[in-house]
């Protein structure tokens, strides 16, 4: 947790204590929510970084929760862009990045119904976070995300001044 402020500073050192973080091991994010429903004050800042392809209702649920006692609740969904666009030809093998899956497929056989399915998954995602107030803002890799994060951090900055 970083103290809160209102300024320049306070972002960068937030970017340099992520940045300083190195991925490791498994998510286990309905521990880390439960433990924001215990910790976070009225009016902290929740920022959710998933893919969102495994989380379950539970997160939302407690996500609303944080977003009803007054905390400014956003969701950064990040995804590949060819996760949303599936430009793959012919046959095509996709490796688990986080456990030792893999599977072969005839991607032209497949593209229809992945897009579809995606399609549905990111609608049901943006319902699921309009239900509850959160800001859901979509990340692809290839953006800077240093910039990402700042254009969806600064309207949470300008409605609280409000």
């Amino acid at each position: 947790a970083v103290p809160s402020q209102s300024t320049m500073d306070h972002f960068r050192r937030i970017m340099a204590e992520l940045d300083a973080v190195p991925p490791s091991g498994t998510t286990r994010l309905l521990a880390a929510s439960q433990l924001m429903l215990r910790r976070a004050k009225p009016r902290s800042m929740i920022v959710l970084l998933s893919d969102l392809l495994d989380v379950d209702e539970q997160i939302f649920s407690s996500l609303g929760v944080l977003r009803q006692r007054g905390a400014d609740v956003m969701v950064l969904q990040v995804m590949d862009p060819d996760e949303l666009s599936f430009p793959f030809d012919g046959a095509v093998r996709f490796v688990d990045m986080e456990g030792d899956r893999q599977v072969q497929v005839d991607a032209p056989a497949l593209r229809r119904s992945y897009l579809h399915e995606i399609d549905l998954f990111l609608r049901a995602t943006e319902k699921r976070c309009q239900e509850r107030d959160l800001r859901h803002v979509m990340v692809a890799t290839d953006a800077p995300f240093v910039r990402v994060l700042h254009d969806a951090w600064m309207p949470s900055q300008l409605r609280r001044s409000l």
